[in-house]
């Protein structure tokens, strides 16, 4: 891949355009009609603060992932393995974005939509996906601490 301007802002913009496919998919999945779940993929997109977000491309990735940590762990509160895996990974990903304020309340908005309502099996699925998670991201984390001379990690 080249490394200049033009590769760097299609990486941004395409950042842009996950956030809104993400919370789009999010949007359906808690039963909103295509019309909406579009209007709504695109105002959390294209909002304020997503798009004050594109000179801290490390933040906008966090930002994009947010609605997909989302919408993976509602489907890993089902129990399947597949889904479990699937939630930790984008899990993994997200927290190793190391934008922590962005990570954390998708991990918050997942706690209130996905226990209800509440039952041990869904608690249990629903922690089996973030402890997997933060397992998966915990070498790239404390990587990049050690390459950062002095720097602490939000996470560790």
């Amino acid at each position: 891949m080249r490394n200049d301007e033009w590769t760097y802002s299609l990486l941004l913009v395409l950042h842009v355009a996950l956030a809104a496919a993400a919370m789009c998919a999010l949007v359906r999945s808690l039963g909103v009609g295509r019309v909406a779940a579009v209007g709504g993929g695109l105002a959390y997109a294209w909002s304020g603060y997503g798009l004050s977000l594109v000179n801290l491309d490390i933040a906008l990735r966090a930002y994009a992932l947010a609605p997909l940590l989302v919408l993976t762990m509602r489907r890993a509160t089902g129990g399947r393995s597949h889904d479990i895996a699937l939630a930790a990974l984008v899990g993994a990903t997200a927290f190793s974005t190391l934008s922590p304020e962005i990570v954390l309340q998708g991990v918050l908005l997942s706690l209130l939509l996905s226990l209800w309502p509440l039952s041990r099996r869904r608690a249990k699925s629903l922690l089996m996906a973030l402890a997997l998670a933060a397992g998966l991201a915990a070498a790239p984390i404390l990587l990049a601490a050690r390459m950062v001379p002095g720097a602490s990690v939000a996470f560790c």
